[in-house]
């Protein structure tokens, strides 16, 4: 069966405020690499609605910003082991001649 791209990461009531608040983090702690005028200004149009929905201002739009989110969480969530972290081989050899 085909997947969809909705399929694999979705944006709905709970895992929204968990990418808003794993990108605000970076924001804060200034780590977030936003590097692209278009994403940081709609930054500045992303509100929270009269009724409690966080999206972009009529007229704007937050599709880069969503993008960044769901990057930003899943950097967080599919996190590689750290340096310093990883088991070292140890070789032990089985022929004298190549030690291998």
């Amino acid at each position: 069966p085909t997947r969809r791209s909705s399929d694999l990461w979705k944006t709905d009531a709970q895992s929204k405020p968990v990418m808003e608040a794993t990108l605000g983090e970076a924001l804060q702690e200034e780590t977030h690499g936003i590097r692209d005028l278009k994403t940081a200004r709609q930054l500045s149009t992303y509100i929270i609605t009269e009724r409690g929905k966080r999206e972009a201002q009529q007229g704007e739009h937050d599709d880069r910003l969503i993008a960044a989110m769901i990057a930003h969480r899943i950097m967080e969530v599919v996190r590689p082991p750290r340096a310093g972290k990883r088991k070292r081989a140890t070789w032990t050899a089985q022929d004298d001649v190549t030690g291998y």
